[in-house]
């Protein structure tokens, strides 16, 4: 058969896994089935691989619109008010749903609102697929799978369009996971939710078209970007030694993708984890967050210990050992929530990984970078990202910490392991012991510092924790004598972890700072001790230490490399204003709609009913409307999105106010990526040196001289 025919005949057998589906979505006025009401159904029935019927209904409520609901869906009073009812619609809607698999993403919330409908229709939940199918993606969210499928959109919030895009999103999963390489785990996982008719189809008919799926065509290689490196990267490419460097560029990232493929043949870059993504690289594989396949699969052989009811529980459980738990806490909610065991099952997976990286390019967290050091692992070369934080990240990895909850759940993962046993007399006075501490805890209801002297609080503190070494010592003993199996010895690895960590809270060390609070007890590192470490791991191999602004003065300093050039630097300084003491919605959405035209506001706030309110009465007296995260808003529309100052920053449509903006950092971010900030509103008082340290430097970023023109209010005014 032909390469040309035998991608005809599998796109057709993909095609024909969808015949008879009816994709659907609704929009109502709130989360709660019991109080709120449909506003909007959406559904389109599919045959043959294309939309073979769609149909739109608008539904009226019985009470009015909530603001947010109508800047979120664009609906309005007026619109509903000549719709049927739900109940007046239901008659004519039942024809529709009959001999058909009605596909959802989040099902339970259309079962929910939609009681006489689906009650007796066969329902496949398209974010279960996703879940299954791909569990090592960060979101299984219909915006996030429309953005992962690399999908246009329609209207976002709107019925019609979202069924729309569950049905492309739908589509992808299925072209995407139906790979040769895939057959075997496809198979078993349909095998494994053989009482849940519709996702077992699915999987059952993936698994046999992936026998027909075309090799995955040839990878070819991106063109380069024409980058031209400064003489000092090009320098270090050349020869990398330890050396700090202050650089500000649009294209910074960039540009050290390309330094580091110059500098050897293993280099890796570490960055923060919200910028992993963002650079595009192979992720490093993480030393500690391994599953061990002989754990998964004993634990997959435990059906008991999850809700049989639960069809596709187990399929989450083998996707996710197998394709996710690289990134131990990569874990859904969506199934957390469903499998309450899920915590104690992936303690029990976990184990260490002793094969090294492969020689290449990797972008990894400094946790992940750290281990592999420590070990004994060494790349070429290292590109610290974000550099002046590297102290701070270092002193989160020394932290010694003793959770609570850890303890609890060590009669959990000991019935996990051996189920029926009964629990040993070593494991039962851990247990006690466990109450004890924990009762003592109770008193800190927040982080309190305890000073480590011959008095209270210290002493009992000092006493219950060394009781609880005691005995989880002597239970220890009586887990290694009993019969070892891979899932014993996964609870011998958490209890010996926790065991190692006892001693050192309890000895007398000047060094670290002893906290206590209701969930657990750690010790916080000085930093003399964190810099040390820091500079310790960083002269094993050469390494670069890259800061995009001069947000912490001598950060060079701390991580033991002076700069050597900074870089970027302009010449003239310009006014910034930032408003203070705001307090009120309306004053709020008075300023910020003093802005014609389209207009995007990011939040560093919850957008609260209030606040979205407030934007809703004021753009309707100019004749606007207020969308909620919404992307092809109208020429005039006022679009309002929560973004915290962290990570990427969301698609923004023309200049942008940022209201209460937690990080002022995030001002940065969004000048790297040619965003226009007209405004920035504040209801609380800031610190000027937080701010002045954040925005020193920004007009280094900027194409245009008047990037950042900021309306004055009784504020502060700082120079960038």
């Amino acid at each position: 058969m032909s390469g040309r025919h035998a991608r005809v005949r599998f796109v057709l057998r993909l095609s024909h896994l969808l015949d008879r589906h009816l994709f659907l979505d609704i929009e109502t006025t709130g989360l709660d089935a019991g109080a709120d009401e449909v506003v909007e159904l959406g559904a389109v029935l599919i045959e043959g691989g294309a939309i073979a019927a769609e149909h739109a209904w608008l539904i009226r409520p019985t009470r009015p619109m909530p603001a947010v609901i109508s800047a979120l869906t664009g609906l309005t009073d007026d619109d509903l008010e000549g719709a049927a009812s739900f109940d007046e619609l239901l008659p004519s809607l039942k024809p529709l749903f009959r001999d058909v698999t009605v596909v959802a993403h989040n099902a339970l919330f259309e079962r929910s609102f939609l009681k006489g409908l689906l009650d007796d229709v066969p329902v496949l939940d398209s974010c279960e697929l996703a879940l299954v199918l791909f569990p090592e993606l960060k979101s299984h969210s219909l915006d996030a799978l429309v953005q992962w499928a690399g999908l246009s959109t329609g209207a976002r919030h709107r019925a019609l369009d979202d069924a729309k895009d569950t049905w492309r999103v739908v589509e992808k999963l299925l072209e995407r996971a139906c790979e040769p390489s895939r057959r075997t785990q496809l198979k078993s996982l349909a095998n494994r939710v053989q009482s849940h008719a519709p996702l077992q189809r699915v999987l059952s008919g993936l698994s046999d078209a992936a026998f027909d799926a075309p090799a995955p065509a040839p990878v070819v290689a991106a063109p380069a970007l024409d980058l031209a490196l400064p003489p000092v990267l090009g320098a270090w490419a050349r020869t990398p030694v330890a050396m700090a460097l202050e650089l500000e560029a649009p294209q910074l990232e960039p540009m050290l993708i390309e330094t580091a493929k110059r500098a050897g043949p293993s280099v890796w870059l570490v960055c923060p984890h919200a910028r992993l993504k963002h650079l595009g690289l192979p992720r490093l594989p993480s030393r500690s967050a391994r599953a061990s396949g002989e754990r998964l699969g004993a634990l997959l052989s435990r059906r008991v210990v999850l809700d049989p009811s639960l069809a596709a529980s187990m399929a989450y459980l083998e996707s996710w050992g197998t394709r996710a738990a690289d990134d131990g806490a990569n874990v859904s909610g969506f199934w957390r929530d469903r499998v309450p065991l899920f915590d104690s099952m992936r303690t029990l997976m976990k184990a260490k990984c002793d094969e090294a990286p492969p020689a290449g390019l990797f972008a990894g967290t400094h946790q992940e970078v750290a281990e592999w050091l420590e070990a004994g692992v060494r790349p070429s070369a290292l590109i610290w990202l974000d550099a002046p934080s590297a102290v701070e990240l270092e002193r989160r990895r020394l932290t010694v910490s003793l959770e609570v909850s850890r303890l609890f759940r060590l009669p959990e993962l000991a019935d996990l392991a051996a189920p029926g046993r009964p629990l040993t007399s070593g494991l039962q006075a851990v247990h006690t012991r466990t109450r004890e501490l924990a009762q003592r805890l109770a008193a800190f209801p927040e982080a309190t510092k305890i000073e480590r002297t011959p008095q209270e609080p210290w002493l009992s503190l000092r006493d219950a924790i060394s009781a609880l070494g005691r005995d989880l010592a002597w239970w220890l003993s009586e887990l290694r004598a009993s019969p070892m199996t891979p899932l014993v010895e996964g609870v011998l690895n958490e209890a010996s972890a926790l065991a190692e960590v006892i001693p050192r809270l309890t000895a007398p060390d000047d060094r670290f700072e002893f906290f206590a609070s209701a969930s657990s007890l750690w010790l916080k590192p000085a930093t003399a001790i964190c810099e040390a470490s820091l500079q310790a791991l960083a002269a094993v191999v050469p390494s670069l230490f890259v800061s995009d602004g001069r947000r912490a003065p001598g950060w060079e300093r701390r991580v033991g490399a002076p700069v050597v050039e900074r870089h970027g630097r302009a010449e003239t300084q310009r006014p910034f204003a930032v408003l203070d003491n705001l307090g009120s919605d309306d004053a709020l959405a008075s300023v910020a709609l003093s802005i014609a035209g389209p207009l995007t506001v990011l939040s560093g706030e919850p957008l609260s009913e209030s606040l979205v309110a407030a934007f809703v009465a004021r753009a309707r007296t100019q004749g606007r409307r207020v969308r909620l995260n919404a992307s092809g808003a109208g020429p005039d529309d006022v679009v309002l999105k929560e973004w915290w100052g962290a990570g990427a920053p969301p698609v923004t449509q023309g200049p942008v106010v940022a209201l209460g903006l937690g990080d002022p950092f995030g001002l940065r971010r969004l000048a790297l990526r040619g965003v226009t900030v007209e405004s920035v509103l504040l209801r609380q008082p800031f610190q000027p040196q937080l701010w002045q340290a954040a925005l020193d430097g920004l007009a280094w970023h900027s194409a245009s001289p008047a990037m950042i023109d900021v309306r004055v209010r009784a504020t502060v005014t700082v120079a960038a």
